[in-house]
Parts: C-alpha cells; sequence; structure tokens
C-alpha cells in the first residue's frame, strides 16, 4: 500500500484599491516549516502591511482527489 504524507501550501492573498491579489510562497514539508516561512516574510516589503493574509493549505500525497473534494487554492 502507498504511504500518504502531507505537504503545506503557504499562500499570502489580501485585496488593495478593490482588486485581489494572491501569490503562491511555497510548499513545505511540515507545517512548522511552513510557519517559520511565514514569520520571516511577515517583515518583509510586499507582505508587512498585510500581515493577515497568510495561509496554509494541507494536501494529502499519493492520493486521488474522489469527485467531490477540492482543493481551495486562491487564484488572481
Amino acid at each position: 500500500m502507498i504511504q500518504t504524507k502531507d505537504v503545506f501550501f503557504v499562500f499570502h492573498s489580501y485585496s488593495r484599491d478593490g482588486r485581489d491579489a494572491a501569490k503562491f510562497i511555497g510548499l513545505y514539508s511540515n507545517r512548522g516549516v511552513a510557519e517559520q516561512q511565514i514569520e520571516i516574510l511577515k517583515m518583509k516589503r510586499g507582505f508587512c502591511l498585510h500581515q493577515n493574509g497568510f495561509s496554509i493549505h494541507v494536501v494529502k500525497l499519493n492520493r486521488k482527489l474522489s469527485l467531490t473534494e477540492s482543493v481551495d487554492v486562491p487564484m488572481d
């Protein structure tokens, strides 16, 4: 049997002047590393004014999604 593994997608999204913006930040092997990257980016230009815009999405590798299942990914 194939073993599943969680991976952690980090996104940053916000609205400004009526326009939505979203960025894919990275893909990480565990939640702790994803959270560390978010903390580093919170102080950087382009992110510091929208510190609450980060999100972590957990996806399992090595499995099929069912027809009723989806992965919610922010889009531009």
